[in-house]
């Protein structure tokens, strides 16, 4: 197991009652971005075109795969990614209106 048990919960899906790892995947992901944050910020800076295509491609995806059911909670995850890799070096200047503004000023 992956450190910790499965357990149906009465809803029909799984729950995680019997977890035993102290560190979680989500955890371990952000403790790795936090450890390279301004690596991730230079990617995010110099990819950020092809970085949108791919929240684009993501959020489109899933938004087929539930049927248009939840477009809206989708459109907002991928927003909510944008802004988070958009704010990772202080600035809001990689994705939407902004993207490239400070290079065009330069």
């Amino acid at each position: 197991m992956l450190g910790w048990e499965v357990h149906r919960s009465p809803h029909g899906g799984h729950s995680r009652a019997g977890r035993t790892s102290t560190m979680g995947f989500m955890d371990k992901a952000k403790d790795a971005f936090g450890k390279h944050d301004d690596k991730v910020a230079d990617a995010v800076d110099q990819h950020s075109d092809r970085i949108d295509q791919g929240i684009d491609r993501g959020t489109e995806f899933a938004d087929e795969r539930t049927g248009g059911k939840y477009g809206e909670h989708i459109d907002k995850g991928g927003d909510a990614v944008r802004d988070h890799l958009d704010g990772l070096d202080g600035k809001q200047d990689d994705f939407g209106g902004n993207a490239g503004s400070d290079a065009d000023k330069a």
